[in-house]
């Protein structure tokens, strides 16, 4: 600090200095130091401004003057504005002169003008004001000038104090929204986990989700029994929907197994717009076993809206989240497997009495089709040409619905007997029911592993295969190009077989219940009874497995049927 050469002004200092660490406001610091300065050296005018973004704001200022407390002087304004780009006092000591001045009052005839520093920045301008020309001795600016210096330090005391606190108060809000979010992320474990009921998980993993994050809105992508994922979004009108993984921020994050923090998708080639409102984006894989089986989407109107600790979380949430799908799909098909077990062990208690009746049945219907022979050539122009028509297609309706009654009496028989677990090999047996069941004009894929074993009963695979083709048959009867695919692969302890066609597909609301109907629905207008389907899913639960139908998203209809894989240790 330059203390005064001349003046014993010692007491004035101290006192300014007390000023200064004694710890009271900014303003009230400048303003103290502010008045002894215009009281030592006899100035009538004088403000202390701080530097701000706009420009410096006048914290203290005492005089007549025609700016107040809190006005702003922008950065090239006046004297002041010189002051603060010069770095270094200025001393005006005729204003008349001075091309620059800016009048705040008319009185005033000289200005002195010095910078305030601190760490080697001007954070503000010290200026006093005289009514006479020339009103400012040398000793008079040299006190000023160490006054400066003083408001200097107060100014930078004060700012250190505040960016502390700030420092501290967004420390500290920081952590309370941490707090929050490990509140709500517990919270949304434990509501994902309340229920095992699939459409209930996915609803729950939906809400809560953005809860953890505070997202605007969150998309998951699951993966179906198709391979194909398929959106639930709780804010759109397409969930449901099948979704593209070739593109996009989520589709980057199946395809790759990794989670992607997007500040801004607006630089982001892999965005593909959403909403239009969205600006930041989180993707979390959702990994079950090592395999990738979809991901969960946050987005966010803001700017940078998700951090590290955000992906922390959603990746946390995403791995609660497939164990509650897993658990809800895994209880689902535990619960239908029991429906089938109870429906297989009625049937078997029920087996004798059934077989009788199927007997019965089938010895009376077995006599109608001599019996409509007889009767045709019994009326044989004995009736008016119109009545006899009429007749004869009668009798061909009760023809075919006792030909489609024999047909099923092996079928339903079959429901009743033991079953064997064989060990059969899948690729020679479907090779020989498609050479059986299909004709050049079909044209037939088969895809899957030869070798592959399962554990089924050989007989009743037959029948399962035999009606899925056949259901394929019926549908492509007045298809121009008819096609068939049979597929199938081995996936963990079981081995899919798919049997798709490109025929007209089954009714959709068949389709959306999942439930084979006992009779015709499943069929359409295909010619079919659509018993041959429902009996068959009777006869994959018995063989420990299942049997579902569905459309295509190319088009046509599909049978899936699961059995289980013969272990590798026995496979041949």
């Amino acid at each position: 600090m330059n203390l005064p050469r001349a003046r014993d002004d010692q007491h004035l200092l101290l006192k300014a200095i007390h000023a200064v660490t004694g710890g009271g406001s900014l303003h009230a610091t400048l303003s103290t130091l502010l008045q002894e300065a215009l009281d030592s050296v006899g100035g009538k005018l004088g403000w202390v401004a701080i530097v701000e973004a706009e420009g410096l704001r006048i914290e203290a200022i005492r005089g007549e003057s025609s700016l107040g407390r809190g006005d702003v002087i922008p950065f090239g304004k006046g004297l002041t504005g010189k002051a603060y780009y010069a770095g270094a006092p200025y001393y005006a000591p005729d204003v008349a002169k001075e091309e620059q001045y800016w009048e705040v009052s008319s009185a005033v005839r000289s200005e002195f003008l010095v910078p305030l520093a601190a760490s080697g920045e001007v954070v503000g301008v010290l200026n006093v004001e005289s009514t006479q020309v020339d009103g400012f001795s040398a000793e008079d600016r040299e006190l000023v000038a160490a006054l400066g210096e003083l408001a200097g330090n107060a100014v930078a005391l004060v700012k250190r104090h505040e960016d502390m606190s700030g420092d501290l108060e967004r420390a500290t809000r920081s952590l309370q929204q941490r707090v929050a979010a490990l509140k709500a992320l517990n919270d949304a474990v434990k509501a994902v986990s309340s229920s095992l009921d699939v459409d209930d998980v996915v609803r729950v993993i939906l809400e809560r989700a953005r809860d953890v994050t505070q997202a605007d809105d969150v998309h998951l992508m699951l993966k179906d029994e198709d391979g194909a994922y398929v959106l639930h979004t709780s804010t759109s009108e397409e969930t449901g929907r099948h979704v593209d993984i070739d593109s996009g921020v989520t589709g980057w994050v199946i395809r790759n197994g990794q989670a992607l923090l997007v500040p801004d998708v607006t630089v982001d080639g892999r965005y593909v717009s959403w909403h239009e409102s969205t600006m930041s984006e989180l993707a979390v894989p959702l990994v079950d076993g090592g395999s990738v089986v979809g991901a969960l989407n946050f987005e966010s109107a803001r700017l940078a809206a998700f951090d590290s600790f955000h992906l922390e979380l959603a990746a946390i949430f995403a791995g609660h989240a497939v164990v509650a799908i897993t658990n809800a799909r895994l209880y689902s098909s535990l619960e239908n497997m029991k429906q089938d077990l109870a429906l297989t062990e009625a049937l078997r208690a029920a087996g004798e009495v059934a077989g009788d009746v199927v007997h019965y049945v089938a010895n009376k219907v077995g006599a109608l089709p001599q019996s409509t022979r007889l009767i045709r050539g019994k009326i044989k122009g004995r009736l008016p040409a119109e009545d006899e028509a009429l007749v004869l297609k009668l009798l061909d309706l009760i023809g075919k619905a006792a030909q489609e009654v024999l047909s099923l009496k092996g079928q339903i028989l079959d429901t009743t007997k033991s079953l064997a677990a064989d060990r059969v090999c899948l690729g020679p047996l479907v090779n020989e029911l498609v050479g059986r069941s299909f004709s050049g004009g079909v044209k037939v894929v088969v895809a899957g592993d030869m070798d592959t074993m399962v554990v089924a009963d050989r007989y009743a695979l037959v029948r399962l295969l035999d009606n899925a083709f056949a259901n394929a048959l019926r549908a492509l009867k007045t298809v121009p190009e008819p096609a068939v695919k049979i597929r199938w692969q081995a996936e963990r302890d079981f081995v899919e077989i798919h049997v798709s066609d490109n025929g007209p597909g089954f009714p959709e609301d068949v389709v959306v219940s999942g439930i084979i109907p006992k009779f015709g629905d499943a069929a359409g207008d295909k010619g079919g009874s659509g018993m041959g389907l429902w009996l068959s899913q009777r006869l994959a639960a018995r063989m420990g497995g299942s049997m579902s139908i569905g459309n295509s998203r190319g088009g046509g209809a599909y049978v899936r049927i699961r059995l289980p894989l013969c272990p590798a240790d026995r496979q041949v």
